[in-house]
């Protein structure tokens, strides 16, 4: 998989609507490497993950039934599936607690001035 082109360095290293001044171009190349590196340990980390996905289904597939098998990656997808959900109710309950502290904030200080 190809590295992407935000991150292999097609970008404007000095533009200030990206980057506060104060970052020089050796940072953010240094930021760059790094997110290039990461970028490839993942890759490496899901080829190496599909690799036992496909060894362990091999497996199972010869000791299994058809129909169990089948049950198992039913269960597999819907396993999937929940955790998304579940990653995406976490953020937004995230989200909405900043936002009620955010709330409580300015309804505190409303009612303060209102009394000074």
């Amino acid at each position: 998989m190809p590295v992407p082109s935000t991150i292999s360095g097609n970008f404007p290293l000095r533009s200030s609507k990206v980057f506060p001044p104060f970052f020089d171009q050796v940072q953010l190349i240094s930021k760059r490497d790094n997110l290039i590196e990461k970028f490839k340990e993942a890759q490496s980390i899901k080829e190496s993950s599909d690799t036992r996905r496909r060894q362990l289904a091999d497996c199972l597939q010869k000791h299994l039934t058809a129909t169990e098998f089948l049950d198992y990656r039913q269960l597999l997808k819907t396993k999937c599936q929940l955790k998304i959900v579940r990653h995406t109710l976490e953020d937004r309950a995230s989200l909405s607690e900043e936002q009620i502290k955010i709330l409580v904030a300015i309804i505190e200080k409303n009612t303060s001035a209102r009394y000074c």
